[in-house]
């Protein structure tokens, strides 16, 4: 997608961007605890309207990306005041730096309205950025990865009494958009299918291997009996049948089905099964 690259483009030119006025070093700073305390306290103001404390931490240079486009710092404030978040669950930080940029992704477990379309609470990825100015640190990117299309973007969500009281809490998907298996196509959009996988939505999508040659399809077929049914097809055979436990099925497994070892190996073997040859 274009806003994808424009969005790449923006985080590479930040790292070059007055590299050379940046004083202390990496071993100066605990990165970790740095990166999880601007993300905990972004979000603890946004859940309290703070609009002035998150004013204060908003760089004038600020952008935001979501699927319906791209914000300045104005209107990333105002698409705020509007969230109306739920109680939200944060997990899986990952903190670097790079030169004054500290770079966080995470994933949050959130209900939220953004361009007055109501988000069913799920579990998406996110990423935000930070600049250092003197002895302050200023927000300069955030990408929410949540799909909108999901819902109808321009068609704000209304629940009347008698509606909610019969929304089914199970977890399951609810709406067509989330029974509808999505296709990815060859994967050029990672976010189509991360965005998916993170509340175990129906979607597939195709890729090459590192030989130029082998054909590698993965699929996530919904949720069945509370377990996120994932496959993996190696040249149009079906090479992993895996039923992964709530929340287990992440970027980190996924990788570590495809050699990159995050340490879960075990998770992955539990939930997984490798069925025969056919003739078998």
């Amino acid at each position: 997608m274009k806003y994808g690259k424009l969005f790449f483009i923006l985080v590479m030119f930040i790292f070059s961007f007055n590299l050379f006025a940046f004083s202390e070093t990496v071993e100066d700073i605990d990165i970790d605890s740095i990166g999880k305390e601007l993300v905990l306290q972004l979000w603890a103001d946004m859940k309290a309207n703070n609009w002035m404390g998150i004013q204060k931490q908003i760089a004038p240079g600020y952008q935001s990306i979501h699927q319906d486009g791209a914000r300045d710092n104005n209107a990333e404030i105002e698409l705020i005041k509007g969230l109306n978040l739920s109680e939200y669950m944060i997990d899986n930080i990952k903190v670097t730096m790079e030169g004054p940029v500290i770079i966080v992704t995470y994933q949050v477990n959130v209900e939220e309205t953004i361009a007055g379309n109501l988000i069913q609470k799920r579990t998406s990825m996110r990423l935000s950025a930070w600049l250092k100015f003197g002895e302050s640190w200023k927000w300069i990117i955030h990408a929410n990865l949540n799909p909108l299309k999901e819902i109808g973007v321009g068609q704000p969500t209304t629940t009347s009494p008698s509606t909610a009281a019969q929304t089914p809490t199970t977890g399951a998907p609810t709406s067509t958009a989330d029974k509808e298996m999505v296709d990815c196509g060859e994967a050029k959009d990672p976010s189509c299918f991360l965005s998916r996988m993170n509340g175990c939505l129906p979607v597939t999508a195709k890729m090459i291997g590192s030989d130029g040659k082998t054909a590698i399809e993965i699929t996530i077929l919904g949720i069945e009996n509370d377990k996120c049914h994932f496959q993996r097809k190696i040249n149009n055979v079906l090479d992993l049948d895996c039923y992964f436990s709530k929340g287990t099925l992440n970027m980190d497994t996924l990788g570590q089905m495809f050699g990159n070892d995050k340490g879960l190996q075990k998770v992955v073997d539990d939930a997984c099964t490798c069925p025969p040859p056919a003739g078998w």
